[in-house]
Formats: structure tokens, sequence, C-alpha cells
């Protein structure tokens, strides 16, 4: 398999993953192993009011100007994400 065709298999997998996620009307965002932000739906879009090429791997508690930085959060998804599972 050439490179070009790689591409074209990661490629399509990705836009089929974006759209399967615009689908749901919540806004949704997936990160990605260092827990910066892979994806994000419409919804998180239009509710955060942000533009999808500007958040896209940003750390995710670095966005909206560390916003999400909260102590909380951090501990929430520290306890989440090593349970989680693809």
């Amino acid at each position: 398999m050439m490179l070009g065709d790689l591409y074209r298999l990661l490629r399509s997998g990705h836009v089929q993953a974006q759209g399967a996620v615009d689908t749901i009307t919540q806004p949704i965002i997936v990160l990605d192993q260092n827990l910066c932000l892979a994806i994000a739906n419409n919804a998180f879009i239009r509710t955060f009011k942000v533009e999808r090429d500007a958040i896209a791997g940003q750390p995710f508690l670095a966005l909206g100007n560390g916003q999400w930085n909260i102590e909380e959060l951090r501990e929430l998804v520290a306890s989440v994400i090593p349970k989680a599972t693809r």
C-alpha cells in the first residue's frame, strides 16, 4: 500500500468519525491520548462560539484561554481516563 493510499484511508476514517459525532445534539469533544482536542462536534462549536480550526489539537485545559483549567475538572478527567476503553 502506498503512502497516499494510507492517507486517504485515515482521512476517510476521520471524516466518518466527525460525521457520527456531529449528529449528536449535545456539545461533544473527543480528546487524544495527550488530552488535546481531536474532534469537536457542531453543537460544541455553536455553543462555545469557537472556530473548529482554532481549537483543533489544542490542550483541553487550555481551551477558552484556560477557563477549562479547573482543579475539580482536572481531577475528574484524570480519574476517568485510566478507566476508559475504546
